[in-house]
């Protein structure tokens, strides 16, 4: 049994909304069987979550249905990032409970306490209670990137710096007289991932993509990447694209602005004379950010098609490593540069009049054609993924720097300090500033 969902798709389960906290679980092979009947008593604020089978088909009772049982209680679990997690009569017997509780404890690292139990009454978990400690600071960018742009002499592996210009006050960020940051310190948000998707990043996506980077910025040439390793990068790169505060912020404003949209053509379909300006609607946190976590694992994973197509369009483009001009490399909250010399594509959303247009101001779609993908390394090189046709249309230094600017989101990461460059770019581009509220522009078709 395994946890990691690049691998095992979520599990489907049913939930009875008429019967309070309670779920009936299906087996996938058996959809008109009930296999179990779960009370879910949980608590968001606490972190807490009970799982009760009230009662459960031992028709179905072999081991691969009671640790696939087993696993979506887990998903729900590590999901929802509750850390205190206790089970009452699981229809399992101490081997396989041992076998089901290892798994957990590898994927979490070992970050587990048992609190009370387990208890068993024949081949019934009577009771366990266990806590899962939970990373409080997770890193939207992660810090083994960040660490190539360090301003720090490399021997010096311990609290590695690195100079943070922040784009809305512009000026670079001091922390107690000095003006660089500790890595640890930038780039993070409370409790911005669940727990799972944490564990995903850290023990399946980062260390494949920094060992494939490490022949690269060994070699300073993409030649000798196979295509695991490119396979390995896209991963790291696309969804790092999309787990960053920026892009969630901005999937928080489309949902908003196409909901008011909908709810203002609903009204006035029933006689009421609303705009969607006065329509306040809000994107539950929770809700966001899960959806946004599975959108992420579904494209790593490849589990739908249209995921497998930006995979296969990429990898079949030329793969180069650009070296910096006079002015280096630096990174950013949002690192991965899509660019297209044509404009930002228009997407079509239906609502009830019949279309409206929603205009996406800094951001192209990963499917989009004639794109071309640039991402800093290190200070000295820059990967760029680009077709043969557009290679004519390259950027060069100094206009991969200049899309860094543009593209990110509050703050530059920087090797040194270049706040003259960066201030000119944004005087050339005030657009780039206050991005909140202005990501998307929703217009009707006429």
């Amino acid at each position: 049994m395994s946890f990691n969902p690049v691998f095992n798709p979520r599990p489907e389960i049913k939930v009875l909304t008429s019967k309070k906290k309670q779920f009936i679980y299906f087996l996938v092979d058996h959809p008109k069987e009930i296999y179990a009947v779960v009370n879910i008593e949980s608590n968001l604020d606490q972190n807490k979550v009970t799982f009760e089978i009230l009662n459960h088909n031992s028709k179905y009772l072999q081991d691969e249905n009671i640790k696939f049982f087993f696993k979506t209680l887990i998903f729900i679990t590590l999901d929802l990032s509750f850390n205190n997690i206790t089970i009452i009569n699981f229809p399992m017997d101490k081997k396989i409970w041992d076998q089901c509780f290892k798994t957990l404890v590898d994927f979490v690292d070992n970050r587990i306490k048992i609190n009370k139990g387990p208890n068993f009454i024949a081949a019934t978990l009577n009771y366990i209670n266990f806590t899962i400690k939970r990373t409080k600071k997770n890193h939207y960018i992660p810090q083994g990137y960040l660490k190539s742009f360090s301003s720090t002499p490399l021997k010096k592996s311990r609290n590695k710096r690195i100079f943070v210009y922040d784009k809305e006050k512009g000026d670079l960020i001091e922390q107690n007289g000095n003006n660089t940051v500790k890595i640890e310190n930038i780039a993070f948000e409370h409790h911005f991932y669940s727990i799972r998707f944490e564990q995903i990043l850290a023990k399946y996506i980062e260390p494949d993509y920094y060992n494939a980077i490490e022949r690269v910025l060994t070699t300073q040439s993409c030649t000798s990447l196979s295509l695991q390793d490119k396979i390995s990068i896209l991963k790291f790169i696309l969804s790092l694209y999309l787990r960053t505060l920026d892009s969630r912020t901005y999937f928080k404003e489309l949902t908003e602005k196409t909901m008011s949209k909908f709810y203002s053509e609903l009204c006035k379909l029933k006689g009421v004379d609303i705009e969607a300006r006065d329509i306040k609607v809000e994107y539950n946190d929770l809700s966001l950010r899960l959806n946004l976590e599975h959108m992420i694992l579904d494209i790593i994973s490849g589990s739908e098609t249209l995921f497998l197509e930006i995979f296969h369009k990429y990898l079949n483009m030329e793969w180069l490593v650009l070296k910096s001009s006079t002015t280096p490399f630096f990174t950013s909250d949002q690192p991965l540069i899509l660019y297209s010399k044509n404009p930002i594509k228009e997407k079509l959303v239906g609502d009830f009049s019949g279309y409206i247009r929603t205009i996406s101001r800094f951001r192209h779609g990963l499917n989009e054609d004639d794109l071309q993908i640039y991402f800093p390394f290190s200070p000295e090189l820059c990967l760029n993924i680009i077709s043969k046709e557009n290679l004519t249309e390259q950027l060069d230094t100094q206009g991969i720097i200049e899309q860094l600017v543009i593209k990110s989101y509050l703050y530059l990461f920087l090797s040194e300090d270049n706040s003259d460059f960066i201030e000119e770019i944004i005087e050339n581009h005030p657009e780039c500033l206050k991005k909140d509220g202005n990501r998307i522009k929703i217009e009707d078709l006429k």
